[in-house]
């Protein structure tokens, strides 16, 4: 009895060790892929600009602030208008936190987008090499991956990245 079942246990690994040799596996760099392609370096550049546009409109505001905040220490300005003037702090302030949450859910939204947009072509190209390979599988590699390890002779990233960046 004991020498059926070793004898059922090792056809049955050497039936799945030999289905699973069989297939064809390969990775790609996705983060790599978008962090050095003409596509990433065009919309990082948007999201810088976007970024430097909310910057200087927090400059304006912060100029303001502090001219109206000497205009508050000056000696010559009445009570009255030293509390009108905090009042246009106070406007200022809530402008400057607006704008701040502005920015960051703009600027999220623009990455996310970009990222999504990405992920949908790199998809496409992968998937498509795939087939012209006959891969069966192609996992997800890099630092952010569940890749513990994979020989690099399966990196198919730079192949991956040339057809990206000549992609219209």
């Amino acid at each position: 009895m004991n020498k059926l079942i070793t004898l059922i246990v090792v056809l049955v690994i050497s039936v799945f060790t030999f289905s699973f040799a069989q297939q064809k596996f390969a990775y790609v760099d996705v983060q790599r892929i978008m962090n050095e392609s003409k596509k990433g370096e065009k919309l990082r550049k948007e999201i810088e600009q976007k970024l430097e546009y909310y910057k200087k409109k927090a400059e304006e505001l912060e100029k303001k602030a502090k001219q109206i905040q000497k205009q508050i220490e000056s000696p010559a300005l009445s009570e009255k208008g030293k509390k009108k003037k905090q009042e246009e702090l106070k406007k200022i302030e809530q402008e400057f936190l607006i704008l701040q949450q502005k920015a960051q859910i703009e600027l999220n939204q623009m990455k996310m987008e970009a990222e999504k947009k990405m992920l949908e072509d790199i998809k496409k190209i992968v998937e498509k090499y795939a087939k012209k390979q006959n891969l069966d599988f192609v996992f997800i590699g890099g630092k952010i991956s569940a890749l513990l390890y994979a020989d690099k002779n399966l990196d198919i990233t730079d192949i991956i990245l040339k057809m990206y960046n000549e992609e219209k």
